[in-house]
């Protein structure tokens, strides 16, 4: 704060984020997704909330020989043991605080002897993840190698076009319409080159209703139908932290 004027500062990374705050620059940080190590700090006010507009999980590149089987992306999804992240469950791309959101999906519930019949020829994969959700990574790829894939993890600085399994912190739009992020002609912005005719009308036809109950029953629809593909695993709404001096 200067003369009654708020002054925000924009970091590319939650590292310089930290630093800057450690040397004065920035008094007050907001939508911190890890809060060490200020969270010891003895003058440092932490607030926490479950921020519903975003949600983590692992976008799987469907193009890729061992992601375009179905079977192997569910047996990915029932591999993970959710509740061990101790955050809030999410189960689908639209938010649970949305009108449009489907409750009656799939949700992947932890079951390894599941996850263990879709795998076979010891499987490798690499999982890519934002450095800010390291210990999330860490603890996907060991419940991946419990069930015999053999799991190594990265940290890039920028995502390549052919990675196969990506952990990112997902912005949810605030309409339910994700005609960018699923429907197969958007190559710019489907990163799971997921590719579905069902799943493409659906789409289409909820851009274009105006009836607000008949718009709902396409997404609770396409919710529904992306589920069961399991294109992308859905893990959690992030728990954010705002840190004051």
């Amino acid at each position: 704060k200067n003369s009654g004027k708020i002054i925000f500062k924009f970091y590319p990374s939650e590292d310089q984020l930290k630093i800057a705050f450690k040397l004065g620059e920035v008094d007050e940080i907001r939508g911190l997704i890890d809060p060490a190590p200020f969270h010891t700090w003895p003058k440092v006010k932490l607030e926490k909330k479950v921020d519903r507009g975003k949600l983590v999980g692992i976008f799987l590149n469907t193009e890729k020989p061992l992601l375009s089987d179905k079977t192997f992306r569910q047996s990915l999804a029932y591999a993970i043991n959710k509740d061990s992240l101790s955050q809030e469950r999410a189960i689908s791309p639209i938010s649970i605080n949305s009108w449009a959101y489907n409750p009656q999906v799939k949700p992947y519930n932890y079951d390894p002897q599941k996850a263990k019949n879709g795998i076979k020829d010891n499987p490798e994969i690499t999982l890519l993840a934002s450095p800010a959700l390291i210990a999330t990574a860490e603890k996907v790829a060991e419940d991946w190698k419990q069930i015999g894939i053999k799991t190594t993890v990265q940290f890039p600085s920028t995502i390549p076009d052919d990675y196969q399994a990506l952990l990112v912190i997902f912005d949810i739009p605030e309409d339910p319409d994700q005609y960018s992020i699923w429907h197969s002609t958007q190559k710019a912005t489907n990163i799971t080159k997921y590719a579905n005719p069902r799943i493409d009308k659906l789409l289409e036809d909820g851009r274009i209703e105006t009836n607000l109950e008949e718009r709902r029953k396409i997404y609770l629809d396409f919710q529904r139908f992306l589920l069961e593909d399991s294109p992308a695993i859905f893990l959690y709404y992030p728990t954010t932290y705002t840190i004051k001096r």
